[in-house]
């Protein structure tokens, strides 16, 4: 399936200087939203898991953070690609979120056994 990528590049770009200011305003938000996350995981992974082990465990869940931050965006061009649309890819990201979440709160019932 081919489509028009000049026209899809065209929708990113800004017109006018009267939005210029929204280039401004994304560095805070998307730094604000990723050093939130960085300090969530090993918070996370020290309630769950704590010991000898933890190392390891911090460098795993590092090793897989980090595949899926690399995986997540190919695989939305993929289904973009497939699809036509974003909204299925949108839908594959909410299933991976509730599979995370049903996987830490596993984790943490196992831990109460």
């Amino acid at each position: 399936m081919t489509h028009d990528r000049g026209f899809a590049l065209s929708k990113l770009r800004l017109d006018g200087a009267d939005k210029s200011w929204l280039l401004y305003l994304f560095p805070p938000f998307i730094a604000v939203g990723f050093s939130s996350r960085q300090s969530l995981y090993p918070t996370l992974a020290a309630d769950l898991f704590h010991g000898k082990s933890f190392g390891a465990i911090i460098g795993a869940l590092s090793l897989f953070i980090g595949a899926g931050a690399g995986i997540g965006p190919w695989l939305g061009g993929l289904i973009y690609d497939w699809t036509g649309s974003y909204r299925e890819a949108f839908w594959v990201a909410q299933a991976a979120g509730v599979a995370a979440f049903v996987w830490i709160a596993g984790a943490r019932e196992l831990k109460r056994e």
